[in-house]
């Protein structure tokens, strides 16, 4: 374990990191003041450059990535105005194709 340094590890409070199988993406759930957001990072060569905010709402937190296996799509748990933690799936690259979460299939009898 090590720490990443700026701008992924910062004076903040940083935790619950997702990272992409190709090792080039990750989200990150950071308390930088205000609450808790998913903040999107992409890896340049041996450094990690921040891409900014995830598109959830900004007025609650998000919390638990879980990032496709190709980096294209995002599951997270979110407040709304009347449940805490409903769960969101967000495109990170628009048009995407990629189909995740897999489906359920009906339980065999």
């Amino acid at each position: 374990m090590r720490n990443l340094g700026a701008p992924v590890s910062t004076a903040a409070d940083e935790y619950e990191a997702a990272v992409s199988e190709d090792g080039n993406t990750l989200i990150l759930v950071a308390d930088r003041g205000d609450r808790s957001h998913l903040y999107r990072f992409v890896k340049h060569g041996n450094r990690w450059h921040e891409v900014g905010l995830v598109p959830a709402d900004p007025h609650v937190f998000q919390v638990g990535p879980l990032l496709s296996p190709n980096a294209q799509r995002l599951l997270f748990a979110q407040a709304t105005p009347r449940e805490s933690g409903e769960m969101f799936l967000i495109d990170l690259v628009a048009g995407t194709r990629e189909p995740w979460p897999p489906g359920c299939s009906p339980s065999a009898p």
